[in-house]
């Protein structure tokens, strides 16, 4: 080695004064001063070293020794070291004697660091076969678990393929039948649609037309107040009348009775006369009073006889559609028919018997009417109430659906998110398999690593003989390589726990992996049954909301006819009382007319009046009756209003029927897109589940291939354990030769103290002698010990050889010159840093 700066001293150069034995009495307890480690812990935190804990070669195995500061001779400054180029034998002796307390103090702890260097290498090594069997345990579980996995995927696979093809004809077999529904819906609704519309037209003209009715009916009935309160005025007005002719007429009897004895002849004469003219007066009105009669009853009967046709054409009408609905009705149905064929018998007889009452047969007609009415109304309320009935049913089956398809929503979210938790699983598994594989190449560089420890380790043996400057900077190094073997155990173990874990994770994961797969199977099963289940459900219950309202479509149309025609036939009825009302009233006023006419001669008619008296009395039974009539018209008004409100209140709930079968038909759609997004996802995790066998695959084979690097590299490691049991042994006979020497040096030491301080010098010449010969014995050894270590060397280079055949394949190395250190075999040779502590560095 060169240091050209270095102040070089040899043994020549020391002084010929024989310092005092203070100076040679070294202390065995004292360490040399040099590179200090960190004894912080055992595991340290990963951390990029500082500049100072660095190696200045930057931990290549080039050993320059480092300028040391030497120590300063005892005395003061002014003292002149004198140097002789000539030695004595007392003053060899005495720096052999200090060389060599220094070296074995170096060697003693060089052995204790190689011995606890050596501990850690085979608790290492031991730990490194124990992970070794665990590893081909959990390989092969794993290898037996991937051909359980593999062949319950295929055999699963194989099962699900028809069944797939299945459900995928079946899905497009569904949404061609689910076009067509919708086809027919959309052709259902166009028609409802216009239907709706009729009626709402059909509505508002009877509506115009009760409105109108409704103010005639008022119109009329103003009318017949006032009659009644022009009639009540007229009495009035005939009562006093009536009072003052009494009053006058017995006036004029007293007066008459007066004149009666006058002109008694002539007043027979005239009364004979007057006789005559009011009997033939009383025939001629009698006779007037009897035609109107005789036209009144033709008229009558003309009127009883059109509407006796007209009831029994509607009741021939009414024979054809009951016969009609007898076929498609029941038993009962047709027992009621006889009955009220029955009955309209019964009422037909009646009202022939009944001709004079034209009203009466009305009430009767309207009676008969009312009660069809309230039949059908019980039919249209308990055809109302079945359909009601239906549709709680349809909504009850519509909530059943509804919370089906929420469940199975939320099954297909658990599904989801099971599966992506397998996935991340699986990918959380793939980086571990990449992390082990780069702790196996990490392994691969510490094993490289700790051999090039170990020949730094042996290289420093040999440099022991040559200085202290080399002893200084080994110590160094051996202390930088122990704080690596340190980072390399935490390393080891901190990867030994995450393998451990690894695994653990590895058994759970697979466990997982099994029973979410065999979970997702069922429920996937499950999920297509149901919705096929559904499908057929909507499709059933659509066709029979198709025929059920085709057909209520049909009945509406009917009864909307025959509503019609029935209040043609009323509106005729109440346009004939109005008629007959009309004439009452002229009839009513020529009669008060005549009557005004008469009054003036009441005294000579009183017959007459009296007749009159009935026949007025008979109007206003017939006035009392009409209002009777009246009044139940209008209750029959309000009752057909009563139903009218009723239809429209249908009418709504069919609007309200149509809009829930639109909102049907949008969820018929949105099930459909949601079948169609699942067939995609369960496509997608199908080919999710291949990409992971086939990762799985790929898996498989690194870890077999890396399972064979690493019998291989046992099968290489192990000659090389038999060498470091040898050196072990060969270590252990050079500890104890070692022991004796440094109790020897000892003795020597304590000898030569006591030597130096003797006064007689004979006593010295002869202990020097005999230190002299100890000496050579000594020498002696000494070449014994370089002939081994020579040996050693051989097996050594024997060993680099075989490594360095090893390490072809792993890495090259760089081979240059040192021109510094040239004259030194052991540094031709730079190899560059083979662990990582390079980069951290």
């Amino acid at each position: 080695m060169s240091f050209p700066k270095a102040k070089i001293k040899r043994f020549n150069e020391i002084a010929v004064s024989t310092p005092s034995p203070a100076d040679y009495n070294v202390d065995f307890k004292q360490k040399p001063k040099l590179g200090i480690i960190s004894q912080s812990g055992r595991f340290v935190e990963y951390r990029s070293p500082s500049a100072s804990e660095t190696a200045s070669t930057q931990s290549t195995p080039c050993f320059k020794t480092p300028t040391i500061v030497r120590k300063k001779l005892l005395g003061s400054a002014s003292k002149q070291i004198v140097v002789n180029d000539k030695l004595t034998d007392k003053d060899l002796l005495i720096e052999r004697v200090v060389e060599c307390r220094n070296k074995d103090i170096f060697i003693k702890e060089l052995t204790e660091q190689l011995e606890e260097l050596k501990t850690k290498v085979f608790n290492i090594n031991c730990e490194k076969e124990k992970i070794d069997e665990k590893k081909k345990l959990f390989e092969e579980e794993l290898c037996k678990l991937q051909k359980l996995h593999d062949a319950e995927g295929d055999n699963i696979f194989k099962k699900h393929e028809k069944e797939l093809i299945e459900l995928n004809d079946e899905i497009l077999n569904l949404r061609n039948q689910v076009e067509q529904l919708n086809n027919e819906n959309e052709i259902l609704k166009s028609d409802l649609l216009n239907s709706q519309n009729q009626y709402e037209k059909e509505v508002n003209a009877y509506k115009k037309e009760i409105e109108d009715k409704e103010k005639l009916i008022e119109i009329s009935i103003r009318n017949l107040k006032k009659m009644e309160e022009e009639k009540t005025h007229i009495e009035q007005i005939h009562k006093n009348e009536l009072d003052n002719l009494h009053t006058k007429h017995k006036n004029d009897i007293q007066n008459i009775e007066l004149e009666m004895l006058k002109c008694v002849h002539d007043v027979q004469n005239s009364l004979d006369d007057e006789k005559h003219q009011n009997k033939l007066k009383i025939k001629e009105i009698h006779k007037c009073f009897t035609k109107e009669i005789e036209n009144l009853n033709q008229s009558f009967n003309n009127e009883r006889q059109l509407l006796t046709s007209q009831h029994i054409a509607q009741i021939k009408q009414l024979e054809e559609k009951m016969n009609e609905i007898k076929v498609l009705s029941d038993i009962l149905c047709k027992e009621k028919c006889t009955e009220l064929e029955s009955y309209w018998k019964h009422k037909m007889e009646k009202k022939e018997e009944e001709s004079a009452a034209i009203l009466k047969e009305c009430q009767a007609i309207s009676e008969y009417n009312i009660i069809e009415s309230e039949v059908e109304k019980n039919n249209y309320k308990l055809k109302f109430e079945t359909k009601i009935k239906k549709f709680n049913e349809l909504e009850r089956k519509y909530d059943a659906v509804y919370l089906n398809y929420k469940q199975l929503q939320a099954s297909y979210s658990n599904a989801q998110n099971k599966l992506y938790r397998m996935i991340k699983e699986l990918k959380d598994k793939e980086r571990m398999k990449n992390e082990i594989n780069k702790l196996l190449t990490e392994k691969q560089t510490y094993e490289t690593t700790i051999l090039r420890c170990q020949n730094t380790i042996e290289i420093l043996k040999r440099r022991l003989t040559e200085s202290d400057q080399d002893v200084e900077q080994l110590k160094t190094e051996i202390r930088e390589n122990e704080s690596r073997i340190l980072e390399y155990e935490e390393q080891v173990y901190s990867y030994s726990t995450k393998l451990k874990e690894a695994e653990v994770l590895k058994e759970e994961l697979e466990k997982k992996n099994d029973l979410i797969l065999k979970t997702t199977q069922e429920e996937i099963k499950k999920i297509t049954e149901n919705l096929l289940q559904k499908v057929d459900d909507v499709k059933v219950t659509s066709e029979k909301h198709k025929k059920f309202y085709e057909a209520e479509s049909q009945k509406k149309e009917m009864e909307k006819k025959e509503l019609f025609t029935m209040l043609q036939d009323q509106q005729m009825l109440i346009e004939k009382s109005k008629v007959l009302i009309d004439t009452t009233d002229i009839e009513l006023e020529k009669i008060a007319a005549e009557n005004s006419n008469y009054r003036s001669k009441v005294s000579e008619l009183t017959c007459l009046n009296s007749t009159l008296q009935t026949n007025i009395d008979i109007l206003t039974e017939e006035k009392n009756n009409w209002k009777i009539e009246k009044k139940e018209l209008e209750l029959k008004f309000d009752i057909l209003k009563n139903e009218l409100d009723q239809l429209m209140k249908y009418g709504e709930a069919l609007e309200s029927t149509s809009n829930r079968l639109s909102q049907l038909d949008k969820i018929n759609k949105t099930l459909e897109k949601d079948i169609l997004e699942k067939n995609s996802e369960i496509c997608n995790l199908k080919n999710d589940l291949e990409m992971s066998k086939t990762r799985n695959i790929e898996l498989e084979m690194l870890n077999k291939q890396y399972c064979e690097k690493i019998e291989e590299q046992k099968v290489r490691i192990a000659p090389f354990k038999e060498q470091l049991e040898s050196y072990e042994l060969e270590m252990y006979n050079l500890k104890n030769a070692k022991n004796l020497m440094e109790n020897e040096a000892k003795d020597l030491g304590s000898k030569f103290a006591a030597m130096l301080g003797h006064q007689n010098h004979k006593q010295k010449i002869k202990y020097m002698m005999g230190l002299k010969a100890r000496n050579e014995d000594l020498l002696k050894m000494n070449l014994d010990l370089e002939g081994k270590t020579r040996i050693q060397e051989k097996k050594l280079e024997k060993l680099k050889k075989e490594n360095i055949e090893l390490k072809k394949n792993m890495r090259k190395i760089s081979v240059f010159e040192d021109k510094e250190n040239m004259p030194s075999p052991n540094r031709s040779i730079k190899c560059e840093s083979p662990g990582p502590l390079k980069d951290l560095n």
